[in-house]
């Protein structure tokens, strides 16, 4: 689950303010400032979103077919949009408006529009409590822009015929909260949620079992931690094993940027400096960021490597293959033995983080296959306040597949299970000693 902390926020919107495209060496250098003028109304490719850049302000529409909802105003100058913290280079491109920043591997396009849609004018749909508006909306984003109905079995046509007919101007907000919970329930999707009324709705993930690891973890006076929060802890497991819990791809720094959160692992490999194998326990991974996952794994990599590639649903088609490669960075790498351990409850940007690690030569991957939940969150705001977020991306690993609700596998195999490893029979720990002591 990608969690939204304050940088997490601002990442999510410089991930959906425009849609993506192919990189490739197409890409221009970086931050490059393009020529032309940027004002006027935009439409991306794919994420359904309308950007009106107007007199130096900027105010960014979230849309469906029946709906333009304003989310994002802010204000632009010399190529730079600025939306509260956040700040993007803009320009054109081959008649396109490009959004860019290299520092966090944004590249973005869309396309020029004569005007505001009508959904859009007089600023936006307005907000309303009406269940039967909140309904229409909430159904037609999903129809637009979720990516995986056929993937996990779910028609959503006749999800609106099952449920539209129970909703009717007296049905209360709680009703509706119930019937929407029912609606997504059976695509059991980690990254479908549902704010509202005080309450987060999601299927798909054991919540329970992944707060109680975070606590097993925080509770081994041998962990040591790096930062408050204790999202990333390590541990000399042996004189020549060092062990690490990273139970989110956040939370390492007291500082949030990801900047922060990569200075703070080179602790660890600091820590680490005399050992021969490095094992890195995924099993309670909530997700984060991509990029700190990618700043984590670029501490492992030998070579520029192809890291994953994305693409975001477009219609009835998908934007062109977008391209992330990693390479090595920072002051030091690990060249040593490195095990992942995961479980199904290893999920989001911890995924992430096991993808690219796998194509490494040094690296082996003990516990069960991943959780399956790879998009980046597309999070919408219905009338009535409250937030949905679904996935409308499909990563792919470097060898071209789609691991999305199956997970990526493993490669020695071993049942997770929590209650074992609370009674002090941890299977896949010992399997993963057991490897590198062989090996």
């Amino acid at each position: 689950m990608k969690r939204k902390n304050r940088l997490l926020l601002l990442m999510t919107m410089l991930m959906v303010i425009l849609a993506s495209v192919g990189c490739g060496n197409s890409k221009p250098k970086k931050n490059q400032v393009f020529g032309g003028s940027i004002e006027g109304v935009w439409q991306s490719e794919g994420y359904g979103l309308v950007v009106e850049l107007a007199a130096g302000k900027v105010s960014v529409y979230e849309t469906t077919a029946i709906s333009g909802i304003k989310k994002y105003e802010g204000t632009y100058s010399n190529n730079t949009i600025r939306i509260d913290d956040l700040q993007l280079n803009v320009g054109i491109s081959n008649g396109k408006l490009v959004v860019q920043n290299d520092d966090l591997g944004v590249y973005y396009r869309a396309r020029r529009i004569k005007e505001l849609p009508q959904t859009c004018q007089n600023g936006g749909m307005k907000d309303a409590l009406d269940p039967i508006t909140n309904f229409e909306v909430f159904w037609h984003t999903f129809n637009e822009h979720y990516a995986f109905f056929r993937l996990r079995g779910v028609n959503w046509k006749s999800q609106y015929q099952l449920f539209r007919p129970r909703v009717n101007n007296n049905t209360s907000q709680e009703e509706l909260l119930a019937i929407f919970a029912e609606m997504i329930r059976p695509l059991a999707d980690p990254h479908v949620t549902i704010n509202g009324l005080d309450e987060e709705i999601r299927f798909g993930i054991d919540e329970a079992v992944l707060m109680q690891g975070h606590a097993l973890i925080r509770s081994q006076s041998d962990m040591i931690k790096v930062g408050r929060t204790g999202m990333l802890a390590y541990q000399h497991f042996s004189d020549d094993i060092g062990l690490v819990a990273m139970l989110g791809m956040f939370g390492y720094s007291d500082q949030s940027t990801v900047e922060a959160q990569d200075e703070a692992f080179d602790k660890v490999l600091n820590a680490f400096s005399d050992k021969r194998a490095i094992i890195i326990d995924l099993r309670y991974n909530v997700g984060g960021l991509d990029p700190v996952a990618k700043a984590v794994a670029s501490r492992f990599i030998d070579q520029k490597r192809l890291a994953y590639s994305k693409q975001a649903r477009n219609g009835n088609d998908y934007t062109p293959l977008q391209r992330h490669y990693i390479e090595p960075q920072g002051p030091q790498q690990f060249e040593g033995k490195v095990v992942l351990l995961t479980s199904r409850n290893t999920v989001s940007a911890g995924e992430i983080f096991v993808m690219m690690m796998k194509e490494l030569p040094n690296v082996t991957v003990i516990g069960e296959a991943t959780c399956g939940a790879h998009s980046d969150v597309l999070e919408r705001r219905l009338p009535n306040g409250w937030q949905i977020g679904l996935s409308n991306e499909r990563y792919y690993t470097a060898k071209g597949e789609i691991c999305e609700k199956r997970g990526l596998k493993p490669d020695i195999e071993i049942p997770f299970n929590f209650g074992e490893i609370v009674r002090g029979n941890d299977r896949i720990l010992k399997a993963a000693v057991e490897y590198v002591n062989n090996n």
